[in-house]
């Protein structure tokens, strides 16, 4: 499923098309799969008030984790 997902996010911007959206949702399934550097890196290209969102909830399960 996010492997698919990664697939579709790839060939759109690959036609140029460049969208913070899709930067978020691709590093989002990438995360999804245990794949942190490579979702990191599609993070930072994203909006930076989607990485505020983001970094929240990684801490936030991070948190959940170690209880």
């Amino acid at each position: 499923m996010y492997e698919e997902a990664i697939e579709y996010y790839d060939k759109y911007l690959d036609c140029d098309n460049i969208s913070n959206e899709v930067y978020f949702y691709r590093g989002f399934a990438k995360y999804k799969l245990s794949d942190y550097k490579n979702a990191v890196k599609d993070f930072d290209k994203a909006d930076n008030n989607i990485k505020v969102i983001v970094l929240k909830m990684i801490s936030k399960i991070k948190s959940i984790l170690k209880k």
